[in-house]
């Protein structure tokens, strides 16, 4: 991975830890890693394939 993270939960926690999220969810909060994207598609870390509209 790019800039110095070491796997996507390294990214999800650094996320969490430094990040403005909406107030209303963040005991739920679990962001998603984005790996790369084609077109409208972007891919998570965890595999799944989501459409961008």
């Amino acid at each position: 991975m790019r800039y110095g993270f070491k796997n996507a939960e390294e990214v999800k926690e650094t996320s969490l830890k430094y990040n403005l999220h909406s107030w209303s969810v963040q005991g739920k909060l679990y962001p998603a890693v984005v790996e790369k994207a084609e077109g409208i598609y972007y891919y998570t870390a965890d595999g799944k394939k989501m459409a961008d509209m």
